[in-house]
């Protein structure tokens, strides 16, 4: 027993005495690679202070006006999810913009409904000039909304131009602000034309208590509507008003970033104000139906209303999420040479100077004037690659057919110059015969006769000149009709020599098909046998079992009979 033991402990000494071998040599390891890292975190240091000492003369961290026009060191990041945000906008506010204008125009169109009595047999003479007023401020809507697209294009462009992506506010929002406080001021106009709308509406004999609750309800829910719309032009505003001057000691910009929260939180509170405007609005237009009184062109007017409210709600939730997704303004967007993060009294990071911007359109011009001495050869992209090579290979095809038509055409033409000399010594055997006869006749007849005679061969010949250029003329149309027979013949052989092809492939997998259809046949055949085989040799054997078990039962039998005749037998003995 000891003996076991002391051999087990020999062989935990040894395997403790390996793994102590291999932790020390990772341990030199370990030290040689931290010694060449600190060796070589050394020699940059060295480098870095070197560089410092001889390009930076000064740094003067203390004053915020000595590092003014430096140029700011931006996060690629941050850039990129800008740049990302501006683009989704100029997509997004078109969008809203457009739905908005839909939504006006409708409603426009369900006011003149009301106007009419077409809705909740109201009384035209009811509240008719408010009303119709109602429907020209209506009508003018787009005057309001074109605006603000075209506000943000350009917001948007110049942005683009600066080549700078830093939503910093500034006065480059200052036309997309006004643009939206003009909306903002039609809105609070048409305001009071909706609750004349909606009283008029309500105070039709067929409206009801459920009816005045409903239009009561949208009614505050569209001034909720208009709040929204209201704050949001405010925080516009607070953000295109720029606080401070950058480079300055006093920043008065400390809720810059919580006015872009409280923005982001407005587009979201006016996409849930819009779906509940959408939820009243079908509520009372449902209600509205089952009157009799509502015509089926309001019942359509009412359903294009309440749709252009969905697609306006569904406008307003891509731009919340839009704006949550991408953070308009972080803490870190920029940071100047010469600040720690920590100094106090902490930097404006509201606004950018002017000069940043020029001096990066400065930096983006020169970097394009390098590029210019220094172009690389164009590589030509492998789709365009792929055209070029099928439409020169079309062309070799093209220059091919054009040789055997030009050769043809050849041809042609040296056939028609022999018939041309062929009419030509027609004509003159016509005109030597025709002078010849004119001079037999010329005795006999006078000179009136002369001249009538001269003047018949002239017909003579103009007829003939008449007839060879019809017959030029015909064989030129007869050679463009081969021509184009001929270019005909020469597609319909490619399309055949296609459909050859075509038809050899398919014969092919015809083949493979019947084939791998004669296969199964095989193997279904061989199954089946093998399974005829396995049942014939299951019957056989179940025939034998059989035979086995009516055996053992003869046995059994038997020897049942033979024990009752055992006991009976000694049943007889037993009184003896």
């Amino acid at each position: 027993r000891f003996t076991q033991e002391r051999a087990k402990l020999e062989l935990k000494l040894k395997s403790c005495e390996k793994e102590l071998k291999e932790v020390s040599m990772k341990n030199e390891l370990s030290e040689s690679k931290l010694a060449e890292l600190t060796v070589r975190l050394e020699r940059e240091l060295q480098e870095a202070k070197t560089i410092i000492e001889q390009n930076v003369h000064f740094r003067d961290a203390g004053d915020g006006r000595a590092t003014g026009m430096d140029v700011p060191v931006t996060w690629h990041s941050h850039e990129s999810n800008v740049r990302a945000l501006l683009w989704q906008l100029a997509e997004l506010v078109p969008e809203l913009s457009q739905a908005l204008s839909t939504l006006h125009t409708y409603a426009e169109q369900r006011v003149r409904l009301l106007l009419t009595g077409a809705i909740c047999g109201l009384d035209p003479q009811l509240a008719q000039g408010p009303l119709q007023v109602f429907a020209q401020h209506l009508h003018g809507n787009v005057a309001y909304l074109q605006p603000i697209e075209e506000a943000y294009q350009a917001y948007f462009d110049t942005i683009c131009q600066q080549e700078l992506y830093i939503l910093d506010g500034g006065p480059t929002l200052s036309p997309l602000s006004a643009a939206l406080c003009r909306y903002v001021s039609y809105l609070h106009k048409l305001l009071p034309y909706v609750a004349l709308s909606l009283r008029a509406g309500a105070s039709s004999p067929t409206s009801e208590v459920k009816c005045h609750e409903l239009r009561a309800k949208l009614g505050h829910v569209v001034n909720r509507v208009v709040v929204k719309f209201d704050k949001m032009s405010r925080y516009l505003l607070l953000l295109s008003t720029k606080g401070c001057e950058p480079g300055s000691k006093t920043c008065r910009c400390a809720g810059y970033l919580a006015v872009v929260g409280k923005l982001v939180g407005i587009t979201k509170c006016l996409w849930e104000d819009f779906e509940d405007v959408k939820r009243q609005l079908s509520s009372l237009m449902l209600f509205e139906h089952e009157l009799p009184t509502v015509s089926l062109e309001a019942k359509t007017t009412d359903d294009c209303l309440v749709s252009s409210l969905a697609s306006v709600a569904n406008s307003c939730k891509k731009l919340s999420r839009a704006l949550e997704a991408k953070v308009l303004l972080s803490k870190e967007a920029y940071q100047c040479r010469g600040f720690s993060a920590h100094t106090k009294p902490p930097l404006c990071k509201s606004h950018l100077g002017t000069h940043a911007a020029l001096l990066r359109q400065r930096g983006a011009a020169y970097l394009r004037t390098c590029q210019l001495y220094t172009k690389s050869p164009e590589c030509v992209p492998y789709g365009i690659a792929i055209e070029n090579s099928g439409a020169l290979q079309s062309h070799v095809e093209n220059k091919e057919s054009f040789a055997q038509q030009l050769e043809s055409l050849k041809n042609k033409v040296w056939k028609l110059e022999e018939e041309k000399e062929h009419w030509m010594l027609e004509w003159q055997l016509l005109q030597a015969k025709y002078e010849r006869q004119a001079k037999d006749m010329l005795p006999v007849s006078g000179l009136s006769q002369g001249e009538g005679d001269g003047h018949d061969g002239q017909l003579i010949v103009d007829h003939f000149k008449a007839r060879v250029k019809e017959m030029v003329r015909q064989n030129q149309l007869a050679d463009s009709k081969a021509v184009y027979y001929y270019s005909e013949c020469k597609a319909l052989q490619k399309r055949l020599h296609l459909a050859e092809q075509q038809q050899l492939e398919l014969e092919k997998q015809l083949q493979d098909k019947q084939l791998s259809l004669q296969q199964l046949r095989d193997e279904m055949r061989s199954t089946a046998h093998s399974y005829e085989d396995q049942l014939s040799t299951m019957s056989e054997h179940l025939a034998s079992m059989n035979e086995k078990l009516t055996q053992q039962k003869d046995e059994i039998d038997a020897l049942r009979h033979s024990s009752s005749s055992t006991k009976g037998f000694g049943k007889k003995l037993k009184p003896k």
